[in-house]
Parts: structure tokens; sequence; C-alpha cells
């Protein structure tokens, strides 16, 4: 339970620009090596206190979200909020999309990330297989 109401919002159209959160951590961390590179060369905005702007953390963030098939956020984007994403893979093994959740941080603790990317991961595998086959 949260000690206050949840309800996250994003404006219609905003683009996200920067790579602090789960969902943006699936693509910058599947991309090619060349854009990888462009990606870790650019200043990451400070957003929170928890935002990771050092590019070799970032690096090896990516790697560990490649490893792992599952990207993390811990209050980098927003303070009070913490999300897992899974990438969403074609036949051909191509990201197309990524597909995730965002809790309350009290809903955060390590057990109930775990649990929510097992879910995600699943999820994800079960879109791309859809989109495989149309």
């Amino acid at each position: 339970m949260t000690s206050h109401p949840f309800k996250p919002t994003l404006e219609i159209g905003r683009v996200i620009t920067d790579f602090t959160n789960a969902f943006s951590k699936v693509f910058a961390a599947f991309a090619g090596q060349k854009t990888r590179d462009k990606i870790l060369s650019l200043l990451q905005p400070q957003l929170t206190p928890k935002t990771i702007t050092d590019p070799q953390l970032i690096a090896a963030d990516y790697e560990r979200i490649v490893q792992e098939g599952v990207a993390y956020e811990m209050e980098e984007h927003r303070v009070g909020i913490c999300g897992v994403a899974a990438p969403i893979r074609v036949a051909s093994g191509e990201v197309v999309a990524s597909v995730g959740v965002i809790v309350p941080v009290e809903r955060s603790d390590s057990e109930q990330m775990q649990a929510n990317a097992a879910i995600v991961k699943r999820i994800a595998a079960a879109i791309g297989d859809s989109l495989s086959q149309s």
C-alpha cells in the first residue's frame, strides 16, 4: 500500500529525450554499438538525486540489461517512481518496442521488482511472438 495516491502522468505527445527511465534504457541497451556510444557521449541530465550520469556506470547498466533482458529504474527519472521494462523482439531478434510497469517507491523492494521483471519479460515475449506471427 502506498502512503499517497499514485497516479503518474505523461502528457500526450511528450518526447522523452533522456535515458533514465526503464523503457528508454531498453532501447539504448539493445541499440547497435555506434548508437550506444553516441548516447554515452551525451551529457545525461541529473533529473533526480538518484539519476545515474556517469557514462561508465550507464554502460555497465546497459550490459546488465542485455544479459538479463530487463531494465530497472529506481527513482532515476522521477522521485517516488520506480520501473521495470523488457524488450519486445520480433522473430529476427530486433527490438521493436518495450513493455513495462511503473510502481511507487513503496512497492519497489527487490523481491517485488524481481516479480515484476518476471511478469514483464513473459508479457514481452508473448507480444513478440504475436507480432512475429502476423
